[in-house]
């Protein structure tokens, strides 16, 4: 009824059973195939604003409060970002910061009338993907309700038959309605049979074992090499088109890394060499050249480098364009070493406006700070 009126109505409401005996004390752990009398299954419906809690109806408590998906819930500030979680430690990186927010009872379904077949199905949990067979599961327990609406439309069209054949003296009005009632009887006997003679040949045919392995894509970074830094000569980077004259400091340093773009291949290898089209270079001589070019001295020749020691801080949270409590400025390296589930070390160049720039396999390039490929992944800092 709740259904069938809440278009009208608006009506919120959350449902669920329980065995109680004739002085109204629910009995625990009975399911509803085994409330036998004197004992009787209730149903318990909470409406809005009240949830249901320990099997009672009761408002929230504040400072949560109800919310549209049945429960209770704690509200925070809209202002706030949305937590960035740090996938080793499960921490946030961006605090302080807002989670979505899940109500606080159950997120199991409840059916209004448990199915009364062997195992004593009384609710399913279909948002756990963590299950190794969920939607197994899930589609093995609509088969049954599958087999049990073939019954229950049975019964009603054999009651429109019989009241179609009762109330009418017509001869074809009568045939139609014995016809109906044919076809009904018909119907259940076709699913019923079916289940039947699967489960007398096998009966794991009426099971389903699906089992979608998760997939998890991560952006794995580019290897590095641990041969040193060698600087490119000047004529040669200038000869490419490159912004590159030993001089202008940090405030050189966006446009000298944006004119390394197009012009670079990524490469172990060959880094710190150039021919006449192309510059070679992984992420970290890629580095070391621009601030070569900007007159300055190179961070380090490797990531193990640039992020070792005092002069590197680990990333505690990020904020926009702040690291720590503190605005970046253009220069600022970010990034992680090898190990700690790193593969390889990466490194980028902060160049202002929430961006920074980078060597990858796909080249030069300026990325926004927040890419889905650095969230959780920036472990330190090293200040210009």
């Amino acid at each position: 009824m709740i259904g069938l009126f809440s278009p009208i109505f608006n009506l919120t409401a959350q449902t669920v059973g329980q065995c109680v005996d004739g002085n109204g004390v629910g009995l625990p752990n009975i399911s509803f195939g085994n409330c036998n009398p004197p004992n009787k299954w209730t149903l318990t419906v909470c409406f809005e604003p009240k949830v249901l809690q320990n099997g009672q109806c009761k408002p929230c408590t504040p400072p949560t409060v109800y919310s549209v998906l049945g429960g209770c819930v704690t509200p925070v500030s809209p202002t706030l970002p949305l937590c960035i979680t740090d996938r080793t430690t499960g921490q946030p990186i961006n605090s302080p910061c807002r989670t979505i927010s899940t109500p606080t009872t159950t997120s199991n379904y409840h059916l209004l009338a448990p199915i009364n077949i062997p195992g004593g199905i009384t609710d399913f949990d279909p948002s756990d993907p963590n299950k190794p067979n969920a939607l197994g599961e899930y589609l093995n327990l609509m088969l049954k309700i599958f087999i049990g609406l073939c019954a229950v439309l049975a019964v009603v069209m054999i009651v429109m038959g019989g009241i179609e054949y009762m109330t009418t003296e017509l001869v074809h009005t009568k045939e139609a309605g014995k016809e109906r009632i044919t076809n009904a009887l018909l119907g259940l006997l076709i699913a019923l049979g079916a289940y039947a003679l699967l489960n007398t040949i096998n009966p794991d045919l009426l099971k389903t074992d699906i089992k979608i392995d998760r997939t998890i894509i991560a952006y794995a970074g580019a290897p590095e090499s641990s041969v040193p830094f060698t600087p490119i000569s000047q004529v040669a980077l200038q000869g490419l088109g490159i912004n590159c004259t030993g001089s202008g400091g940090n405030t050189a340093l966006a446009s000298i890394a944006q004119s390394f773009g197009g012009k670079t291949t990524y490469s172990m290898t060959a880094r710190n060499t150039a021919n006449s089209t192309t510059v070679f270079a992984d992420c970290s001589s890629f580095v070391a050249q621009v601030y070569k070019c900007a007159g300055l001295n190179i961070p380090g020749n490797n990531t193990g480098e640039m992020f070792g020691g005092a002069s590197a801080v680990t990333v505690t949270n990020i904020n926009g364009t702040k690291i720590n409590g503190t605005e970046l400025q253009v220069g600022d390296l970010l990034g992680w070493k090898q190990g700690g589930g790193e593969q390889f070390g990466h490194v980028v160049m902060y160049i202002g406006n929430g961006n920074v720039i980078d060597a990858q396999r796909t080249g030069v390039a300026v990325r926004p700070l927040n890419s889905p490929q650095f969230q959780g992944r920036l472990k330190y800092i090293k200040k210009i």
